[in-house]
């Protein structure tokens, strides 16, 4: 993790060719503090895309108008990304940037299985294990055997392998 790094934990990036949709269900904080759908009786859903997860959260690209997120405090979501079978989801949205009607959604993760975490968790152990090999300029390179971000990985040292 870089220094001046804030994040809790390190996060990978998604393959621009996986980058899978996911709907997120918007959920707003009441004026009594209580959580609610965003017109209290039918679910607000938006497109979204992954473009990076962790242990503790990630990030979806939006679209749509900035406004669309006023108030949002909490979010679930279906992420269908290999290896994770329909991950089902619930944050809290602790940041929006917005450019040019794109939003990115900072996500930190309110309730998710222990199993999805673990899951994470391996990937980024296997996905820095490769980067330090390639930075030190290791002659192995990963198969499915070895390595749990394999079926994400886009990397030409995979591609090399036989």
């Amino acid at each position: 993790m870089k220094p001046s790094e804030r994040r809790k934990y390190p996060r990978i990036p998604i393959a621009a060719d996986l980058a899978e949709p996911v709907e997120i269900v918007l959920l707003r904080q009441q004026s009594n503090g209580r959580i609610s759908t965003t017109n209290g009786h039918k679910a607000h859903r938006i497109p979204a895309i992954l473009a990076n997860i962790s242990a503790g959260g990630m990030a979806l690209v939006a679209f749509g108008e900035k406004e669309i997120f006023a108030r949002v405090r909490r979010i679930h979501l279906v992420a269908n990304i290999p290896g994770f079978e329909r991950a089902k989801i619930e944050g809290n949205l602790v940041h929006v940037r917005s450019r040019e009607g794109i939003q990115t959604l900072g996500v930190r993760f309110a309730a998710v299985a222990k199993k999805l975490k673990d899951r994470i968790r391996h990937l980024i152990d296997d996905y820095s294990d490769c980067e330090t090999r390639i930075g030190l300029r290791l002659p192995e390179v990963c198969t499915g055997q070895t390595c749990r971000f394999f079926n994400l990985c886009k990397k030409a040292q995979k591609l090399e392998t036989p």
